[in-house]
């Protein structure tokens, strides 16, 4: 679960996020949310909305 800073912006990926695969980003037990920054959870659930996945596909 994100314990990170939360914005609008972060809401707004949050709502788009869960419009389009029915869960929120930060649900995933196999994601480390601890270990990322910020800027780097914005730009995972930025890529995987572009790229029509779910957030664990596309973080390494």
């Amino acid at each position: 679960m994100w314990e990170g800073k939360y914005d609008e912006k972060l809401s707004q990926l949050y709502d788009e996020y869960y419009e389009r695969f029915g869960c929120l980003p930060d649900t995933y037990e196999e994601i480390y949310y601890d270990d990322m920054s910020y800027d780097e959870f914005v730009g995972y659930i930025n890529q995987a909305l572009e790229k029509n996945v779910e957030i664990d596909e596309v973080i390494e």
